[in-house]
């Protein structure tokens, strides 16, 4: 049930509810941290984290009390989780790589009843790939996400093979790989389509939308990028709804509309603020200073907006900065560069960026990485 109507649907909490009164009548059975991690992720995909944080903590705890190397891969799983959500990225790899080292990659059998059919190996793996590219390690994101979806084709359930493909258009998406987005994001769709997945089916469909809209066709890449959003809403799934908003609203950049875009990004913003769930946030407020930019303004209306502008960026590289996120603090830094630039603040606009482009070690073929090393030998 919770892989074809979704973990977030409502029917699944109460199944697991029944399933923990039944436990604590009868003492806890093997099956009473399979119930509570079934909690765990119901309130995980509804992005209800200041319940799903305790769960993830409580199952923690038990796997710990037990030993047991299966509990023990899923309780730091579902603590990564959250903590990457809330983005506290450090936190997150800490307990996915407690996953990979508890979980071998040639393990051949895994109880998929304690685990609802989501093998943690391939869950931390692709995680990883996807929180390396945060921490400014795009090219070693690349390689766990093509190690994950390894993982998860010499598993029996389809369903790990449909979160992998996402993470990997996810972690191309970021690295600004159209094509090989594209590519991933309908993989998933083909499986889940095949195997009745709607919330990946949904997850695709947006990430499909972004593709359409990058490469030129703005109506049609919106439309489905909203198709996206409402059906995954339907399966009451909410995690990750503000990342889905930030590309509906570059999808807006690129078409030219500021104001659907800004709408967007205050309904984003107020989500951060609603859940907590802040891995994007940086993002949100660097899209915002880029779409008051867009914004039509002649005189002392030009100023203003070159102000709110600086002042989104500004934000955006402090909230990057203070979750370690260098990627997000690159693209942000690049935008604030940018304005400088035209601004004939060339020595500010070059200090700034180049403080955070001489962090990176590995990325040099990322389109990010390029355009600030273009800009940056511009300024000189």
């Amino acid at each position: 049930m919770t892989a074809t109507r979704g973990q977030a649907a409502p029917e699944v909490e109460a199944t697991y509810r029944r399933a923990l009164a039944l436990c604590e009548q009868g003492g806890q059975t093997p099956y009473f941290f399979s119930a509570q991690l079934g909690l765990w992720a119901f309130y995980q995909l509804r992005a209800q984290y200041k319940i799903s944080r305790p769960l993830a903590e409580r199952l923690l705890g038990m796997a710990l009390d037990t030993q047991k190397p299966e509990q023990l891969a899923e309780g730091h799983r579902a603590l990564g989780s959250t903590s990457f959500r809330l983005g506290q990225m450090g936190v997150a790899r800490t307990h996915m790589e407690q996953v990979l080292a508890l979980q071998r990659p040639d393990y051949p059998v895994y109880d998929f009843l304690l685990g609802y059919g989501r093998d943690p190996a391939a869950h931390a793996m692709s995680t990883v790939g996807w929180i390396l590219w945060y921490l400014g390690l795009p090219d070693l994101a690349r390689t766990r996400c093509q190690e994950a979806l390894v993982l998860a084709r010499n598993r029996p359930d389809a369903s790990n093979l449909a979160l992998c493909l996402i993470f990997a258009a996810e972690v191309h998406q970021c690295r600004r790989e159209v094509q090989l987005t594209r590519e991933y994001a309908e993989a998933a769709i083909a499986i889940s389509c095949e195997h009745g997945f709607p919330l990946f089916l949904a997850w695709g469909t947006v990430l499909q939308g972004w593709v359409l809209a990058d490469q030129g066709s703005h109506e049609a890449g919106i439309a489905q990028i909203r198709q996206g959003l409402a059906d995954y809403a339907a399966t009451g799934a909410a995690l990750g709804r503000p990342n889905f908003l930030a590309l509906l609203a570059e999808s807006y950049e690129k078409a030219g509309d500021a104001h659907a875009g800004l709408e967007v990004l205050n309904e984003a913003l107020a989500s951060v603020e609603e859940t907590g769930e802040r891995v994007d946030e940086a993002t949100l407020h660097r899209l915002k200073g880029e779409l008051i930019l867009l914004q039509p303004s002649v005189g002392p209306r030009a100023f203003t907006c070159d102000e709110e502008a600086e002042a989104c960026f500004h934000k955006a590289i402090a909230v990057a900065r203070d979750q370690g996120l260098r990627s997000l603090e690159l693209k942000a830094a690049l935008s604030l560069a940018r304005l400088w630039q035209r601004q004939g603040k060339r020595d500010a606009a070059r200090q700034t960026l180049a403080t955070i482009h001489g962090t990176f070690t590995e990325g040099f073929d990322c389109a990010d990485w390029q355009q600030a090393k273009a800009l940056l030998d511009d300024l000189a």
